[in-house]
């Protein structure tokens, strides 16, 4: 009878504070259909009620609003927005549809704002995003989605965090993948609906392909990101970077999206050699980006080619851009240089608004643009073109707008004149190799190429400190003092730089100790003068030992001794 009450008593213990939870989150059975609704806006906690689709709950953590079971379509607006509420919420079993990816502001559910929030098992179908956060906890889980997905973001960086998306939401059959707050990641190939990134340094994004959501690859408050090779399509955006420093995105494919390449508050970055084309809206998009580079790229068909906004030292040159209605759209940007673009065909070539301290040509006799509408002519040569013969440069400027021009316009298309693409440099560690010991002062070698024959700066890094120029170019060194550093395994990273483009990142492993000879003999010379010690006294209570036991001999002897001295 003990043994059973025991038993029962265990089953009581393990199932009893599942129980005690469940009573105490009131959150009603799930319905199991849709019942159509018009689209919901809720602005405070106060308009949490049933007019605006609200089926129950009182919005404490253990009781919160529940919003479930409605079928809405998205197509006039968005189909549930939520703002300014700090009350607890959950929404379930909703089908969201036909907010059309070209309708901006046109989400399935926009969360903004607010915090507190779960969405849960939801069905989100051809809407601009499938679900939009700008906000703090709320949790996204096992959400399907359809030609659509997840953008999540904060007012701040600890805003963001707190925020959860789990890899069981699921876009096109294919899962979510969000990452944050963490060093090396490294994701080359495989199979996702989405990638999100939070909070990483050193990030490398290779060979995805994407297709037909929100936004393919999202990355923000990053550091050290190349995003390169992939290939998106069919989406909101393809790429999308914000709040990083030290970023390359290159050679990736992006076309039939609302937007190829988003940047904003982009540091010390270059977009270079991809292919964008097709977009509804803008190819790249650069906003509030500083001292920056957007070169050979080829931009075509797009709405507007390039659109730039309030940026700050931006180079954009080397690049085709054609057959868009815009070529390039700016707006208050500041010291930008515009040089050897190929401007081809675009309805509108430049559409200018505000801007200080730009250039469009990079003097003379590098020269400007080539412009498929200048009707100029080269009949003279020289920085004022007042000297006889010519020199491929038009001998008047180029209009960009009322007080804006091409000083220096190019005559020819500048892929027939000798210009090519930028290619990335390549940067090797060939000494020491992976796993190797290594001590003392120690020299690191290595070599860097780069194809446009530049001569690469080269940048070497410790584990996670600060990057440092090295000696040397095509073949390089660096002296490391392992002494002033931690015995165990360390990581070399080293990259190349050839003014535009950084290279991929090569990394090397090694373990430092710095163990001396003299530090092995000493514990040598310890452990055998311990068993020299240990020698004598054992030899010194052998000694004791056998004075104290006599032999048998002379046990006799004295035996005899004694009888004699009785008998006398």
């Amino acid at each position: 009878m003990k043994v059973k009450h025991r038993a029962l008593l265990t089953i009581v213990m393990v199932f009893l504070p599942s129980v005690i939870l469940s009573s105490l989150v009131l959150i009603p059975e799930e319905v199991s259909a849709y019942t159509p609704h018009n689209p919901i806006r809720i602005d405070g906690d106060g308009e949490f009620t049933a007019p605006n689709g609200v089926t129950g709950g009182s919005g404490s953590p253990t009781d919160p609003f529940i919003i479930e079971g409605w079928e809405i379509n998205a197509s006039a607006d968005r189909g549930i927005f939520i703002i300014n509420t700090q009350a607890h919420f959950y929404i379930r079993d909703v089908y969201v549809h036909s907010g059309s990816m070209d309708t901006p502001e046109n989400d399935g559910i926009s969360i903004q704002h607010s915090e507190n929030g779960r969405i849960e098992n939801c069905s989100l179908s051809h809407n601009q995003m499938g679900i939009s956060v700008s906000g703090s906890k709320i949790a996204i889980r096992n959400n399907t989605f359809t030609s659509n997905g997840v953008a999540v973001s904060g007012r701040t960086l600890e805003e963001a965090r707190t925020n959860i998306v789990t890899s069981d939401n699921m876009v096109n059959g294919r899962p979510i993948h969000f990452h944050k707050d963490g060093t090396e990641l490294v994701i080359i190939g495989g199979s996702m609906g989405q990638l999100l990134i939070l909070n990483y340094t050193n990030v490398r994004v290779s060979s995805l392909y994407i297709d037909h959501t929100s936004s393919g690859i999202s990355i923000a408050y990053a550091e050290n990101v190349i995003v390169d090779d992939n290939e998106i399509t069919n989406s909101t955006i393809g790429i999308s970077l914000s709040m990083v420093t030290n970023a390359g995105i290159y050679s990736n494919m992006l076309y039939n999206n609302g937007a190829g390449i988003t940047a904003a508050y982009l540091d010390n970055s270059t977009v270079a050699g991809n292919t964008v084309a097709l977009n509804s809206y803008c190819g790249i998009i650069l906003d509030k980006t500083n001292d920056s580079f957007v070169r050979n790229n080829h931009i075509y068909e797009n709405h507007a080619g390039l659109c730039i906004e309030h940026t700050r030292n931006v180079t954009i040159a080397y690049n085709t851009i054609e057959d868009n209605e815009y070529g390039v759209a700016y707006d208050a940007p500041m010291s930008m240089l515009v040089h050897h673009n190929n401007f081809i065909d675009n309805t509108i070539q430049v559409n200018p608004r505000i801007g200080t301290w730009n250039s469009w040509d990079d003097d003379y006799p590098s020269g400007g643009n080539y412009w498929s509408d200048y009707d100029g002519v080269d009949v003279k040569r020289g920085p004022s073109q007042d000297e006889p013969g010519s020199d491929f440069i038009g001998d008047t400027p180029y209009a960009i707008d009322s007080d804006t021009q091409d000083r220096y316009p190019q005559m020819t298309w500048l892929w027939m004149n000798g210009w090519t693409w930028n290619e990335r440099p390549t940067c090797l560690i060939t000494k020491p190799k992976n796993d190797q010991t290594i001590s003392g002062v120690y020299r690191i070698y290595g070599v860097a190429s780069d194809p446009d024959e530049t001569v690469p700066k080269v940048e070497i890094r410790i584990d996670y400190g600060d990057f440092w120029e090295v000696e040397g170019g095509s073949s390089w060194s660096f002296e490391w003092d392992t002494r002033s550093t931690w015995k165990g395994e360390h990581t070399i990273y080293v990259r190349a730089y050839d003014g535009y483009a950084y290279s991929d990142w090569d990394t090397v492993w090694v373990n430092v100790d710095n163990t001396t000879i003299w530090e092995d003999d000493w514990t040598y010379v310890s452990i055998a003068l311990l068993m020299v010690i240990l020698a004598v006294i054992g030899m010194v209570i052998f000694i004791i030992v056998k004075r104290k036991k006599k032999p048998p001999e002379f046990e006799e002897i004295n035996e005899e001794r004694n009888d004699d001295e009785v008998r006398a």
